[in-house]
């Protein structure tokens, strides 16, 4: 398994990297890790740090790490998935390693993250969830100062403690990638891209509006 890293924090986590290659007419074609310049992310080529250089490309680190932990929790679940202890032990270790993640990453896999608590201390910076947003998606929080959570400091009324991520002051959800049909765009939904709303035409829409412009409408309030 790789951990991407773009200063300092984890923009993806994959076991199998797609490398390119620039070439001399400015395109990209796939390449095996040794020889390659790059690598996608999300749709995004990102130039490789130490290799040769990618002009108008951010920079990243790509580290291996160990998935044995991750793997053998894997195994268990399929083994055994009616052992629910081990399913919970699991999704914690899970939550724990996403409590590194930046938030851009970190609201592709909302769902991974536990809900809100009263009465929880809570730390500088970590994750939960609290409702949903406008496209009926969990709403991810992060939390700005340590404190022990109160039933009257609700996370989508005090600015103070809490930080909705991906929502545009508006309210409007910022346009993530989807990660399957499961949590895809469907028709009608509102979205911010760039800096602009846009609103599905389609159902199971996984592509932002710039990758597929058919698939959105400019949408005024």
């Amino acid at each position: 398994m790789y951990k991407i890293l773009k200063d300092g924090e984890v923009l993806s986590v994959t076991g199998k990297p797609v490398w390119v290659k620039s070439q001399e007419n400015g395109s990209f074609a796939l390449s095996t890790e040794p020889a390659a310049h790059g690598v996608v992310v999300n749709g995004e080529v990102f130039h490789l740090s130490g290799r040769p250089e990618i002009e108008g490309k951010e920079s990243v680190v790509i580290a291996e790490v160990d998935d044995g932990l991750y793997a053998n929790g894997l195994t268990v679940l399929v083994t055994d998935p009616l052992d629910l202890k081990t399913v919970e032990q699991f999704r914690k270790v899970v939550q724990l390693f996403a409590g590194s993640l930046g938030e851009d990453t970190a609201m592709e896999v909302a769902t991974i993250y536990p809900a809100y608590q009263v009465g929880r201390a809570y730390a500088a910076g970590d994750y939960f969830t609290y409702g949903t947003n406008n496209v009926g998606d969990p709403q991810l929080y992060k939390v700005v100062q340590a404190h022990t959570s109160q039933a009257d400091w609700k996370p989508d009324s005090t600015a103070a403690l809490y930080t909705p991520i991906g929502l545009t002051k508006e309210g409007y959800a910022e346009w993530s990638q989807p990660t399957g049909a499961h949590d895809a765009y469907n028709k009608g939904d509102i979205v911010s891209c760039n800096g602009k709303l846009y609103q599905s035409k389609i159902d199971g829409n996984i592509w932002s509006p710039e990758a597929y412009p058919d698939g959105w409408e400019t949408y005024i309030e």
